[in-house]
C-alpha cells in the first residue's frame, strides 16, 4: 500500500527544514513519523479485517441458504410421512383378540 498523501507532504515539509530546525524539533518529527506509520499500519490491518469479515459474512449467508434448503426438504418429507400415516387404517381400541 502506498503512503497516504498527507505522509508524503509531511516528509516533504521535513525535508524543507534546515538542519538546525530538524535537530531542534527532532523528537516531534520522530513522534509524528512514528504516529503516521502506526496509523498506516492500523489502516491496512483494519482493511484486511474488514475484507475477512465480508468473506465470513458471505460464507454465513451461503450456509444459511443451505440450512434453509435442508429444512425445507425435511419439512416436505415429514409432510409426506404425515399424509401416508393418515392414509393407513388404524384398528379401533377394543377390536381383535385380547393378549392377556
Amino acid at each position: 500500500m502506498e503512503q497516504p498523501e498527507v505522509y508524503e507532504k509531511l516528509v516533504q515539509y521535513i525535508a524543507s527544514l534546515s538542519a538546525e530546525e530538524r535537530e531542534k524539533h527532532r523528537d516531534l518529527i520522530e513522534d509524528t513519523l512514528k504516529r503516521d506509520r502506526e496509523l498506516a499500519r492500523n489502516f491496512r490491518e483494519g482493511r484486511k479485517n474488514a475484507e475477512k469479515f465480508a468473506e465470513n459474512l458471505t460464507r454465513v449467508l451461503y450456509e444459511a441458504i443451505d440450512l434453509h434448503s435442508s429444512i425445507s426438504m425435511l419439512n416436505e418429507r415429514l409432510s409426506e410421512l404425515r399424509d401416508i400415516s393418515k392414509a393407513v387404517p388404524r384398528p379401533l381400541i377394543g377390536e381383535g383378540p385380547c393378549m392377556n
